[in-house]
């Protein structure tokens, strides 16, 4: 069931946290492609955030001290 537009349920899944409370969250919205050169386009400039998001907290990071899990979640 699509739940599109629903300010409660888009700010749940909008989490950006970078170290408060000693979490680090980093949330993207997939959008939608009809071609390969779409999905570059949107990886360029939308997902590329996660990796760049992921490389400074690993620099921060105590070596040994992270884990990472990533999901993808389809609806």
């Amino acid at each position: 069931m699509m739940q599109d537009g629903k300010p409660a349920l888009v700010q749940a899944a909008s989490v950006s946290l970078h170290g408060a409370h000693g979490q680090h969250i980093e949330n993207v919205h997939l959008g939608v492609y009809a071609t390969e050169d779409d999905f570059w386009a949107l990886y360029e400039s939308r997902y590329i955030c996660v990796l760049r998001k992921a490389e400074e907290f690993l620099q921060k990071t105590p070596s040994g001290d992270a884990l990472i899990f990533m999901r993808h979640v389809s609806v």
